[in-house]
């Protein structure tokens, strides 16, 4: 073989090297912060990305000490906000689910915030329904009003909306889902690594 050849052979071992680590280096960029999309099944099965999705609402809400506060409060942290309200059976069924999702992260830059739109005189009720259904694992949030869940375009109840450390929306579920489930703790991991 000349040397010419050789050299030729040489450089297309080098290029086919060069591809497959690319190849490489782009799938394991990929498997370590997946599609939100990605975990659309099993336990999130109804989860949903919005091609436009409203902005993080600023609209006031009452904290677990029953004082103004906002979802902005979250801000550099992944927030899982649950629209939730007494009456509604399908929000009791995921409650202990969503319980189990604030201990899974416990001690990490995540707040699950159940976030009730019963009425403000209901506040007792909704505090007994959360503590019967969550134990001691949420605090409870109350929307004063119904603007809040228009401000995030929510259709109906239950409705959680995953923001990422900088307010923006990463998915949704609208109605009932398993937040106990490897499909929501890999959704939630995703948010977190989420520049």
């Amino acid at each position: 073989m000349s040397f010419k050849a050789e050299q030729k052979r040489v450089s297309r071992a080098w290029i086919a090297a060069a591809l497959l680590g690319v190849l490489v280096l782009g799938v394991s960029c990929s498997e370590s912060n997946p599609d939100p999309k990605s975990f659309a099944h099993g336990g999130l099965k109804k989860l949903v990305v919005l091609d436009k999705a409203p902005p993080q609402p600023a609209t006031p809400i009452k904290g677990p000490d029953g004082k103004d506060t906002n979802l902005a409060a979250f801000h550099g942290k992944v927030v899982v906000v649950n629209f939730w309200a007494s009456w509604c059976e399908p929000c009791k069924n995921e409650m202990p689910t969503l319980g189990k999702l604030a201990d899974e992260f416990k001690g990490k830059d995540v707040v699950v915030v159940p976030l009730t739109v019963d009425k403000p005189e209901d506040r007792d009720l909704a505090q007994a329904t959360l503590k019967q259904y969550a134990g001691d694992k949420l605090a409870m949030y109350q929307a004063p009003s119904y603007d809040i869940a228009f401000d995030v375009q929510a259709v109906g109840f239950p409705t959680t909306v995953i923001y990422d450390r900088e307010g923006k929306e990463v998915a949704r579920v609208s109605g009932e889902g398993d937040w106990s489930s490897a499909e929501a703790k890999g959704l939630i991991e995703t948010a977190l690594k989420r520049k």
